[in-house]
């Protein structure tokens, strides 16, 4: 995310406190998001740059660290607007799912105080911070996620399935609180609804963010409205478009088939009209909610329908580009994706895609799908008229 900078030598002393609140099926109360990680930092080196300072804040959050202090070169800010930007960029989706909405919304409540120095030219800004989730808690999500990614054996699964497989389990594995009233702050977090099976949304769809990132499925949360109240939810992205997904209230409502899974915006609230729901950033002005701008949703086109596991685009095996011909472009595809996997990100494949990059169909998209799309394509360039799958029980 790139963003302006306001070079203006100035001294600034102010503070901001943000505290927000969120909710459930009409009944429920959230608070806000969160921030944290990054490279090795010396955490108190005066930082040049707001993209240094993003990652020392983003390292701070991720670490749960209720206090903490970023000093910076005084030109960096001018207003509290370039400490803002600082957050936005802190809270980037990076791919990986400890970042990102896992962060955003794991924060409680923020507020900070800036100091200028003019002897050096320095502005020291201090955050305190609220946490739903501490770090031995988050250490054992941490555990606990790595153990259920392995019991769901998702491997070699195409996203509907990873995602409904997921969705299914949260669904019956997680209850809504009776009363919402002086929950603990265990309830707003992915820790609460995974260790302590008892959530409200935020930490149902916390949950939900978390093991679906894991699993490769690209996903966000979406704060709104929904019966009167404010309530999150998700998207997740299957067959090139996103799609809806409510699991607290399908977990919640009891219904023996899920009303709320994989939903596109025509049609999100058809099966039960009477909890509409209405997609909109709690605060809009807040640096926790900045990502929910008015482009959000061009970032990840939605489906107007729901999604039909029977109409998946069909893509031919070891074509993930889609034009017909199994070639050296196939295998740079390929090569592209492993290497974002590599990295820790997505792949940046839609699941039609990645379902054709799998060339050996061993689950995994690496360097030997696309060594075997170049054996293929040598073979091919030759005049043979052998298909791949013909190719393949040659080896």
């Amino acid at each position: 995310m790139k963003l302006y900078r306001k070079l203006l030598a100035a001294a600034l002393s102010a503070a901001l406190t943000g505290s927000l609140v969120a909710g459930l099926p009409a009944r429920a109360a959230l608070d806000a998001p969160d921030l944290s990680y990054a490279a090795e930092l010396d955490k108190t080196a005066t930082l040049s740059s707001k993209e240094a300072a993003a990652l020392l804040i983003r390292e701070n959050f991720r670490e749960r660290n209720a206090s903490f202090t970023v000093t910076v070169g005084s030109s960096l800010i001018s207003s509290k607007n370039d400490i803002s930007d600082m957050i936005s960029m802190a809270l980037a989706e990076t791919g990986d799912p400890h970042e990102g909405d896992y962060l955003r919304w794991t924060i409680k409540r923020y507020s900070y105080t800036t100091t200028a120095n003019s002897r050096n030219g320095t502005t020291s800004v201090a955050f305190t911070i609220t946490y739903n989730s501490t770090a031995q808690q988050e250490a054992q999500v941490d555990k606990e996620v790595d153990e259920l990614i392995k019991k769901l054996d998702l491997n070699g699964k195409s996203n509907y399935e990873k995602i409904s497989k997921i969705y299914s389990y949260i669904a019956g594995s997680v209850t809504y609180p009776d009363s919402i009233e002086d929950l603990p702050r265990e309830y707003f977090s992915a820790y609460g609804a995974l260790v302590n099976n008892a959530a409200v949304c935020q930490g149902y769809a916390l949950l939900l963010y978390r093991l679906l990132s894991e699993a490769d499925v690209p996903c966000r949360l979406i704060p709104g409205t929904a019966n009167g109240g404010n309530h999150a939810w998700n998207i997740a992205e299957a067959g090139g478009k996103y799609y809806y997904l409510d699991v607290t209230w399908d977990s919640t409502l009891g219904n023996s088939k899920p009303c709320y899974l994989m939903r596109g915006t025509s049609d999100f609230d058809s099966l039960l009209p009477q909890y509409s729901h209405s997609a909109g950033a709690w605060d809009p002005n807040s640096p926790l909610y900045s990502d929910y701008s008015a482009n959000f949703f061009a970032r990840y086109p939605m489906s107007e329908t729901a999604y039909d596991p029977a109409s998946r685009l069909s893509f031919r095996l070891g074509d993930p580009d889609s034009d017909g011909k199994i070639d050296s472009t196939d295998a740079s595809v390929i090569l592209a994706a492993y290497a974002r996997l590599s990295t820790g990100q997505t792949s940046g494949l839609t699941e039609p895609s990645k379902a054709a990059a799998d060339a050996n169909s061993d689950g995994a998209i690496d360097s030997n799908d696309a060594s075997l799309i170049l054996s293929y394509y040598a073979l091919t360039s030759t005049g043979s008229s052998l298909s791949l799958a013909d190719y393949i029980k040659t080896l």
